[in-house]
C-alpha cells in the first residue's frame, strides 16, 4: 500500500497494535532483515525487501487530506533545490475540474530557499513514462550488465593489490623494510583497494528482472489507481 497507516491497520487486524512511533522504528530496524547490531539472526524479510521498505518510509509517503490517489507521491524531487515535491489537486478556473500535480515543497513553504521551484502535471508525467518506460528499462538493464562486466575486471585488480600487500608484509617480516615504510606503502595500497572491494561486494539487481510483458500497456490500463501507484513505486526509485 506504500502507507504506514494502512500497514498499522493491517497489523491491528492480525492482533498487533502499535502507535506511529513504534511502527516507524520497526520499519527501520535491520533486525528484521537478519542483522541485529552486526550479529546475524533469523530474517523476516530479505535485504532487498528491507531496502525497498526503507525507501518508502524515508520518502514520507502519507495519505493526502483530499482523497485522491497520487501515482508518484514520494518519488519526485525538485531539480533545482533537491527538496521533495508535494501533491495537490486544485480546482481549475471553471471550479469543476481538478488537475493532480506536484510542486516543490520548498517553493510552496519557503520561497526564498527555492524562488522558482518546479512543477509536474501528473497526467503528462504518466503519459511520458508510459511512452518511454521500455527504453528507460532497456538502458537500465544495459547499465547493470556493464556494471557486472566492470566487476569482473575489478576482481583481477583486487587480486593484484592483495598480492602486493602480502608481498609487502613478507618484506617487513623478513626485516627488509622498516615499519614506517611498511605502514606508508600498505596504506597507499589499501586506499586503492578499498573502493574496488566495496564495489565488488555491493549487490547488483538481476537485469532480467527489469522486463515487461508484451501486453503490459493493456494490463496497466485495467489497473485501479492504487495498483497503478504500486506499479510505479515498484519500478522507480526517484524522479528528478
Amino acid at each position: 500500500t506504500f502507507s504506514q497507516q494502512k500497514a498499522r491497520q493491517a497489523a491491528q487486524a492480525n492482533g498487533v497494535t502499535m502507535n506511529q512511533t513504534r511502527a516507524g522504528r520497526t520499519l527501520r530496524n535491520t533486525t528484521y532483515c537478519g542483522d541485529h547490531f552486526g550479529v546475524p539472526c533469523p530474517a523476516y524479510v530479505t535485504p532487498e525487501q528491507f531496502k525497498k521498505i526503507r525507501q518508502v518510509v524515508d520518502s514520507h509517503v502519507r495519505e493526502p487530506r483530499i482523497r485522491f490517489t497520487y501515482l508518484f507521491s514520494g518519488l519526485l524531487r525538485c531539480g533545482l533545490c533537491g527538496s521533495s515535491m508535494t501533491s495537490s489537486a486544485p480546482y481549475q478556473k471553471d471550479h469543476i475540474r481538478r488537475i493532480k500535480s506536484y510542486r516543490c515543497s520548498y517553493h510552496v513553504q519557503y520561497t526564498e530557499k527555492c524562488p522558482i521551484g518546479t512543477y509536474a502535471n501528473e497526467a503528462k508525467l504518466e503519459s511520458y513514462l508510459l511512452e518511454n518506460l521500455p527504453a528507460l528499462l532497456s538502458a537500465y538493464r544495459l547499465s547493470l550488465r556493464s556494471a557486472a562486466e566492470s566487476r569482473k575486471d575489478h576482481s583481477a585488480e583486487i587480486k593484484r593489490l592483495q598480492g602486493k600487500l602480502s608481498r609487502l608484509k613478507e618484506l617487513y617480516i623478513d626485516g627488509e623494510i622498516t615499519r614506517d615504510s611498511y605502514d606508508q606503502r600498505a596504506a597507499e595500497i589499501r586506499l586503492d583497494l578499498l573502493p574496488l572491494q566495496e564495489f565488488s561486494e555491493s549487490s547488483l539487481p538481476d537485469p532480467d528482472s527489469y522486463t515487461l510483458p508484451d501486453n503490459w500497456r493493456e494490463i496497466y490500463a485495467d489497473l485501479s489507481p492504487a495498483a497503478r501507484k504500486q506499479f510505479w513505486h515498484n519500478i522507480i526509485r526517484q524522479i528528478i
